[in-house]
């Protein structure tokens, strides 16, 4: 895993548990989760996945036209 990854989800999980005191769910089939928090991580952590990958592709890109 990369720093950025690591870094990344060090601050998903900080945040996870600023917001609601609990560690983020790990496993949605644990009885400690409930649906709400399994659903609610899930999106979020996809959607910061796919800002990352976005931004990282439109930075290639960019690099790539300025070495052309």
């Amino acid at each position: 895993m990369g720093a950025a990854a690591a870094l990344g989800r060090a601050l998903l999980k900080s945040g996870w548990r600023a917001t609601t005191g609990r560690e983020p769910p790990r496993n949605p089939d644990a009885d400690d989760a409930t649906w709400i928090e399994a659903l609610v991580w899930a999106v979020v952590t996809g959607a910061l996945v796919g800002i990352a990958r976005a931004l990282s592709r439109k930075g290639t890109s960019s690099v790539r036209r300025w070495w052309s």
